[in-house]
């Protein structure tokens, strides 16, 4: 749908926001497994590390995203 709406660079960025939420679902549930399964701290600590990161990110993105939606969705010139 994005294509037909906006240019390429937020059909890229939406691409961007569900890989990144992809990422994010499959580390949460690999630390999941693992702390059912007692892994070493060592993974634990870097799929920690991973979560981190995208957490930060998705975090980032507040105010980014709406600069980037809105020269598409401003409505106040119609």
């Amino acid at each position: 749908m994005a294509e037909f709406l906006f240019r390429s660079e937020i059909k890229g960025y939406i691409g961007e926001i569900y890989s990144r939420g992809l990422s994010l679902s499959t580390v949460n549930e690999e630390l999941r497994e693992i702390f059912e399964g007692m892994d070493s701290p060592t993974r634990r600590q870097a799929l920690a590390v991973k979560i981190q990161a995208e957490v930060e990110w998705f975090t980032q993105q507040l105010p980014i995203s709406g600069d980037k939606f809105k020269k598409y969705l401003d409505v106040s010139k119609l």
